[in-house]
């Protein structure tokens, strides 16, 4: 009888979600399928914009440097799927930046744990400094390729990868149950740093992801 009652309520679920278009949309995600998406753009002028916050589910955040050095704009491009939405706002000069979610996908705390193949990606001028700029993601990988700034950077199942070539910082590095790669060489989890005299500070932090340091050799962090 229990198993007749669950098969019943089995295809129930699968009558409502099919229609709906859930199974694709799990699909998509879990086998690691770019969605169809609406791609937006917005420019900002880099001397009104001093600090940049992006907050994603799982999208993925590209932070480089543009390529035209007559460029004086901060420009964030984002592949929007149809179960989420992407926030731009502006407050005083800080360029704030959030993927939500739309509620059409159920389960989406747990499900924004597997990466995600959409992206926001953010382009600065080249030689432009940020005061501040945080990037976090739930399950979307991180990639960060920029010359200088202070930088935060954390992730809960993401990726992490910080290419340092160029620039002067002091950084740390800290992976709870994940790995870390400098150098094409694996390390353990735990915490790092690495250039401490530099002028600038970035902070990166993924959970159970791996984080990649190109250009920088690490140390362990006394004490861990």
């Amino acid at each position: 009888k229990g198993l007749k009652i669950f098969t019943t309520a089995a295809l129930i679920g699968l009558g409502i979600a099919v229609p709906t278009g859930l199974p694709l949309q799990y699909f998509l995600i879990w086998n690691s399928v770019k969605p169809a998406c609406e791609v937006y753009t917005e420019t900002y002028n880099a001397a009104d914009i001093r600090e940049i916050e992006v907050k994603t589910l799982n999208s993925m955040i590209i932070a480089e440097a543009g390529k035209n050095s007559g460029d004086s704009a901060v420009r964030i491009t984002y592949e929007e799927a149809a179960w989420m939405r992407g926030t731009f706002t502006v407050n005083g000069d800080k360029l704030v930046f959030r993927e939500e979610s739309r509620r059409r996908l159920p389960f989406l705390d747990f499900v924004a744990r597997h990466e995600g193949m959409t992206a926001v990606k953010i382009e600065i001028p080249p030689g432009y400094r940020a005061r501040a700029m945080t990037l976090t993601s739930k399950g979307g990988h991180i990639a960060i390729t920029l010359p200088a700034g202070d930088i935060k950077a954390r992730t809960l199942t993401g990726n992490i990868r910080f290419d340092a070539s160029g620039g002067s910082f002091a950084l740390r590095a800290v992976v709870k149950n994940g790995r870390i790669i400098t150098g094409g060489r694996p390390l353990a989890g735990g915490s790092y740093t690495a250039g401490n005299r530099g002028e600038n500070t970035i902070e990166i932090e993924s959970t159970g992801g791996t984080v990649t340091i190109e250009g920088m050799a690490l140390q362990v962090e006394p004490g861990d």
